[in-house]
């Protein structure tokens, strides 16, 4: 295919013309590896200045981990999925297929 040929790309949509600002982070937090993992994935985020945010039935699991505190957003699960800018999950292929059904949006 030439230059000449090629449609030019849509314009994206102008919520993803800026960079994710709230991220939703999402692991299995029983299990220690998974939630030390998504600790230091909060971490770095934080660190670059995004919202991190987090099911608040983790809320107690976390506080366990004996970490320091950082600055995380407790929400419930459904409300972190629709005001999620970028979902992280941190687990297997469930983990991930559950997180798309739950994060994809119909705009139709």
């Amino acid at each position: 295919m030439t230059a000449e040929n090629q449609q030019p790309m849509p314009e994206l949509p102008a919520k993803l013309q800026t960079p994710p600002k709230k991220f939703a982070l999402i692991t299995n937090f029983n299990i220690p590896e998974k939630a030390n993992a998504a600790m230091n994935v909060a971490d770095r985020l934080v660190r670059g200045g995004a919202e991190v945010m987090v099911a608040a039935f983790n809320r107690d699991k976390i506080n366990r981990l004996h970490r320091p505190k950082r600055e995380l957003t407790y929400l419930p699960i459904d409300v972190i999925y629709a005001t999620a800018d970028m979902v992280v999950v941190l687990g297997g292929d469930g983990s991930i297929l559950e997180a798309a059904r739950r994060a994809f949006v119909d705009e139709d």
